[in-house]
């Protein structure tokens, strides 16, 4: 394996640069938070953001949690027992002094609050933003509902001592289970609640077997299958816009070749991989992209059937998990191929020539698609030509 011997005529290091490349139109008609530095900032309407690992792109959510910084009194949270909350108790994520104290005596649960969202909706994510405020600090949260673990517990339970987790729900479910590091010793807690019904009554989450001294600030429920960045409220749910980014015109036919390319992506999660660089033209069936849960290449020129003429190449379906994921797809006339951390598959049966005029990052969604990536592209890298499989597969590596 070797890596290619030419330049790439289009090179987007998002992830060195932190820079919008002025071939790039960007927008998003809401403000929006992400990490910096470890720390929770907001960017203006129609300004990028950039996070560690490069370009955040993110569909449009809703919290339905409000307000999110969780004060002492509200009529969607009611404290149990000997547990309390105490508002503006230290520096919060975003540098504000909106923390909220969770205080508990013991490890008991009966010590809990809880947080009440209506009814059951397929697919939601909850997360909180925590931090140890004592020694012997824990932190537990709760489905309740109509998704329970096959022990019909609940429980997840985070110990800042050891920064494990444990529970019942996180023993049966750990891919959706997460912990994520910040600065000044805060971590966001991220449960998914994949739920078996949408006809319960209602739901809502606890914490649950805490111990010690908790700051907490950020809770968020949103509809989706993985978490966003948080949407702050106050008095009422509000929703973060999508982020729109893409290439077309002088600044989209100045690096691209029509006959043969390929394109390298790398995203710093594959879970929606598939929504990272993708190419359309005119028409209803011209596009070269990523799509379907199969990590499928499909490029596609308008033909006498419905979806025209295809070339499709399947990869390992295995390879959309939330670890970081390079790939690249390159086409010639019988000469395809899509390639995903080193591994190659090609197509050379097929002789069909389409015509695209734009590249949408982070985004499939036109001609009846639909996604977002979110999550940060990485590097985005264009070959006018169709490198070799040797070539593709030490790219991806």
């Amino acid at each position: 394996m070797t890596y290619p011997t030419i330049r790439p005529s289009l090179n987007l290091d998002f992830q060195n640069s932190k820079l919008l490349d002025p071939k790039i139109e960007f927008s998003r008609s809401s403000t929006a938070t992400y990490v910096e530095g470890g720390v929770v900032k907001t960017a203006s309407s129609n300004v990028a953001r950039f996070e560690k690992q490069g370009l955040l792109l993110e569909e449009e959510r809703t919290n339905a949690i409000y307000p999110s910084i969780i004060p002492t009194t509200s009529t969607d949270k009611v404290l149990v027992n000997d547990a309390s909350l105490t508002a503006s108790s230290g520096t919060a994520p975003d540098g504000s002094n909106d923390a909220t104290l969770f205080d508990v005596d013991s490890g008991s649960g009966s010590n809990r609050f809880y947080v009440f969202t209506g009814g059951v909706v397929q697919d939601e994510v909850y997360s909180i933003y925590i931090k140890s405020n004592s020694s012997d600090a824990a932190f537990g949260m709760r489905f309740s509902g109509s998704y329970v673990s096959s022990s019909g517990n609940n429980d997840v339970l985070y110990t800042f001592s050891t920064g494990t987790l444990s529970g019942d729900f996180y023993d049966e479910y750990p891919d959706q289970v997460s912990v994520e590091s910040l600065a000044n010793g805060w971590f966001r807690l991220v449960l998914t609640n994949k739920v078996n019904t949408t006809s319960s009554s209602g739901a809502y989450l606890q914490t649950r077997d805490s111990v010690g001294e908790i700051l907490v600030w950020g809770f968020q429920r949103e509809v989706g299958t993985d978490v966003t960045s948080h949407i702050p409220t106050t008095t009422s749910t509000v929703t973060r816009s999508a982020d729109v980014a893409e290439i077309s015109g002088t600044y989209f036919s100045s690096w691209y070749n029509q006959t043969e390319g390929t394109m390298v992506v790398s995203v710093a999660n594959g879970i929606r991989a598939k929504d990272g660089a993708n190419l359309y033209g005119s028409g209803s069936v011209r596009r070269i992209m990523l799509n379907g849960s199969n990590f499928r290449l499909r490029y596609q020129t308008v033909g006498s059937g419905p979806s025209g003429q295809n070339v499709n190449i399947y990869s390992a379906n295995n390879l959309r998990t939330a670890n970081p994921l390079k790939y690249a797809y390159a086409y010639k006339p019988n000469d395809y191929a899509l390639s995903a951390n080193g591994s190659t598959s090609t197509d050379t049966i097929r002789n069909p020539t389409t015509t695209v005029n734009r590249m949408l990052l982070g985004e499939e969604s036109t001609f009846g698609g639909s996604g977002r990536l979110n999550g940060a592209i990485s590097r985005i890298a264009y070959y006018d030509r169709r490198l070799s499989d040797a070539e593709l597969e030490k790219i991806t590596s």
